[in-house]
């Protein structure tokens, strides 16, 4: 999960070139792009979707229903008035 402190940094790797790093404080991950340019758009892109993070509301809810009406604790999003719960 992209989050606002995530960071993408360039990576010189000679096996495999064109690769950068996207680390946030829940994991870490190196990925390589076929080309330079498909490696700049894609840290755009990601810095881009950092951006809106940052400016998103992020947190837990509590969700009735289910078996017995129990409550059920759901993780959500809320980004321009909308309210996303993923699975």
């Amino acid at each position: 999960m992209l989050t606002a402190d995530a960071t993408i940094e360039e990576v010189d790797d000679f096996q495999h070139p064109y690769t950068f790093d996207v680390t946030t404080p829940f994991m870490s991950l190196r990925l390589a792009a076929t080309n330079e340019q498909e490696r700049q758009e894609w840290k755009v892109a990601l810095e881009n979707t950092i951006i809106q993070v940052a400016h998103s509301l992020r947190g837990y809810l509590l969700k009735k229903g289910g078996i017995g009406n129990a409550f059920a604790k759901k993780f959500f999003i809320l980004h321009r008035y909308v309210i996303h719960c993923p699975l």
